[in-house]
């Protein structure tokens, strides 16, 4: 039976993103005050915002990770991963800023293998950690944590 894993969420992270849509808001505004914006820099501007929202909306958000049976399932958005269990060599912890299906910072990089014997990794924040190696464990049949 599938496991599903909610993503844990920073408010760093998302206040950081709020901040990036609403300052330029907060700024045109301002501006439109003092009389010094032009009509056409509103629709611009919420252009671009529904550009950027529809981009989050589209690869990051919502974020979900699913152990069903071999295989670890990642969803973030409508872009959507598959990770063999069997070829996970390792889990870390990791705080890293790099982009990845996650909404928090404190994450977890799992490394696998794929064809060819190369090793990749993607980095994963659920919600739940003790939840997620405990179905990672019995789907696997060993425990990832050290």
């Amino acid at each position: 039976m599938p496991r599903e894993f909610d993503t844990a969420y920073d408010r760093t992270l998302v206040g950081i993103l709020v901040g990036a849509i609403t300052l330029p808001w907060v700024l045109v505004a301002n501006d439109q005050i003092n009389g010094t914006v032009p009509a056409e820099a509103w629709w611009i501007l919420g252009g671009a915002t529904l550009f950027t929202v529809g981009i989050i909306r589209a690869m990051a958000w919502p974020v979900r990770y699913v152990v069903d049976g071999e295989v670890l399932r990642i969803h973030s958005g409508f872009v959507k991963y598959r990770v063999m269990i069997g070829s996970i060599t390792r889990i870390d912890p990791t705080r890293s800023p790099i982009s990845s299906p996650a909404w928090s910072f404190d994450k977890l990089r799992i490394h696998f293998r794929v064809r060819g014997g190369h090793e990749s990794s993607i980095m994963i924040s659920p919600a739940d950690r003790d939840g997620f190696f405990a179905a990672l464990a019995h789907a696997a049949g060993r425990s990832f944590r050290e």
